[in-house]
């Protein structure tokens, strides 16, 4: 940086003035006041019009064009001395030049100056004078942006730095237009502009004459989306889907449009438009409810505005029962009376009338209803009259109690039937169209009541039984027991569990047969024809058979103790 040695740090001390009794006055103005630029040298010219004997020198002030003189002078002539006359009170009749006052102006930044200057002790100061001092600006400017192209309703900052000037004092800043900026006079503000805007900032050096420097920044603003929604309608339920459309628009497609339908948010993406097909499946309010757009440079907006899909629901439609006849002796049905329900006005096929009675033919009839309600909403319903003769249901089981797994044959004894149903008690069934038995695997105990449903396609009968089903045998042998007369462990059994049948043989280490077990609740106390036996370990071997035949065999070992 280059330093203003003369015109800013240095004060040249003025010479004192010589010791004379005398005031120097009367005081006359400079005249014969010129500049010239003679390399890096500026040269005044002054001559003196005081008119008494007295030293002067002219005090000269140099500040930059812009500036405003201060009245402290920063450079001075040669001191010249008027002594002529024949006393003290004479005056010099002839303007007295100074000589050529030369200031060094190699160390001023190029700009433009003015000065003025004043003899002292007088003070009268010369016409303003500029010149300048040729050659760019050494200030450099290096600007930037932390975003170069945002939304509207976003911001950027600015930023400039300066270097390279010719004072310490530092920088102004002003950057225009101000409007959206945080403050217009800092380096680095926040800018928020509306739209695409470029922002010059001009820097001056503060205390320096050199000229200011600009650097120009644009931020470019994309406009903010919005978002419409069409498709208000009301229909009934089943209708053909309305098509609810979601348009962007403002902004640069493709644009993703966020929506809310009844509580649940979803975004749909389009270039311009996009369709959504309502469903009218189920009745209600669906209200489709904008929430926010955003465009392909990012830039999103809240939106408020909605759509709403009414389905009416449909009637519940009532034809009434059915109206069947099936009597064992084939009787021909009465009267019958057709009244639907659910709706507001009713019309049926095959000239029957709502609530006026009438004789059905014979055999099976259908008969439609359609009601429309106040909606204008439709629905349908059917009964069918018939007269047939009355189904008998009737079945037997092969078994009605049995371990798991238990398989089970049911034969049909039905009559006047066509179709049946077996209900197996557990929610499983079985559909026949003949009176060939089924069979089914229990494998879950319980108790289950079955029912056989006979129909001839109208009327129907049952029948219905109850089985149970145990859990599958378990068998569990023992490997201790301590026959010592106090009433706990004192007889040896093999636990069987939901068995039929059991038999078992024990023997001593030797082989010899303690004892042989034909029943399930039959224990062995120990003994061998009234002895007790020694105490040690014993074998059995035994085979449990369940309520379904199924055997279990196995052989352990178990250890008698008294003690």
């Amino acid at each position: 940086m280059k330093l203003l040695k003369h015109f800013f740090t240095s004060i040249i001390l003025l010479v004192a003035f010589t010791n004379y009794s005398l005031a120097c006055s009367p005081c006359g103005a400079l005249s014969n006041v010129t500049q010239n630029i003679n390399g890096t040298n500026l040269e005044l010219t002054f001559t003196s019009n005081a008119g008494w004997q007295c030293c002067y020198t002219v005090q000269i002030e140099i500040v930059c064009a812009n500036a405003s003189f201060t009245g402290i002078a920063n450079y001075s002539s040669q001191e010249i001395c008027i002594n002529g006359g024949n006393s003290a009170s004479s005056t010099w009749s002839t303007p007295v030049p100074y000589p050529l006052t030369v200031i060094d102006i190699s160390n001023f930044c190029p700009g433009t100056y003015k000065w003025r200057a004043a003899e002292t002790s007088c003070m009268i100061y010369t016409p303003e004078q500029q010149f300048t001092v040729t050659g760019a600006s050494p200030i450099q400017l290096v600007s930037n942006l932390t975003q170069d192209t945002i939304c509207q309703t976003q911001n950027t900052q600015l930023s400039v730095v300066a270097s390279n000037g010719c004072s310490a004092n530092g920088y102004s800043y002003s950057w225009a237009p101000a409007a959206g900026l945080s403050n217009a006079n800092i380096a680095n503000p926040v800018a928020t502009p509306n739209a695409t805007t470029t922002y010059t900032v001009t820097v001056t050096e503060i205390g320096s004459c050199t000229a200011p420097q600009t650097s120009a920044l644009t931020v470019t603003v994309n406009p903010l989306p919005t978002a419409s929604i069409t498709g208000t309608t009301e229909l009934c339920q089943g209708e053909p889907s309305p098509t609810v459309t979601l348009t962007g628009a403002t902004g640069t497609g493709p644009y993703t449009i966020s929506y809310d339908l009844n509580g649940t948010t979803q975004t749909v993406t389009a270039s311009n438009t996009a369709n959504l097909t309502a469903q009218t499946a189920n009745p209600g309010v669906y209200t489709y409810s904008l929430i926010s757009i955003e465009d392909a440079n990012g830039c999103t907006q809240n939106q408020n505005s909605s759509a709403t899909v009414t389905v009416n629901g449909l009637p519940i439609v009532n034809a009434g029962p059915d109206q069947v006849l099936c009597e064992p002796n084939g009787a021909t049905p009465s009267e019958v009376t057709l009244n639907g329900s659910g709706a507001l006005t009713y019309t049926w096929d095959n000239s029957a009338q709502n609530g006026v009675p009438f004789t059905p033919p014979v055999g099976q009839t259908t008969f439609t209803v359609t009601g429309t309600d106040a909606n204008g909403c439709v629905d349908t319903d059917q009964l069918v009259v018939t007269s047939l003769t009355l189904p008998v249901a009737n079945g037997a089981v092969s078994d009605a109690y049995g371990n798991a797994e238990l398989l089970i044959d049911f034969t049909n004894l039905s009559q006047h039937a066509s179709e049946y149903v077996w209900d197996f008690g557990n929610g499983a069934t079985q559909n026949e169209t003949s009176t060939t038995g089924v069979s089914y695997n229990y494998t879950v105990p319980g108790i289950y009541t079955i029912t056989l449903t006979a129909s001839n396609g109208i009327c129907s009968d049952t029948w219905t039984t109850e089985i149970e089903v145990i859990p599958p045998m378990v068998v569990t042998p023992p490997n201790i027991f301590t026959p010592n007369s106090d009433n706990a462990n004192d007889l040896y059994f093999v636990n069987v569990d939901w068995g039929e049948k059991f038999e078992a043989v024990i023997l001593n280490r030797w082989g010899n047969v303690m004892i042989e077990l034909d029943s399930i609740d039959q224990g062995w106390d120990g003994k061998v024809a009234g002895k007790e036996c020694d105490e040690g370990v014993y074998f059995v071997k035994y085979k449990a058979t369940d309520f379904g035949g199924k055997e279990v065999e196995g052989h352990t070992f178990f250890h008698l103790k008294r003690q």
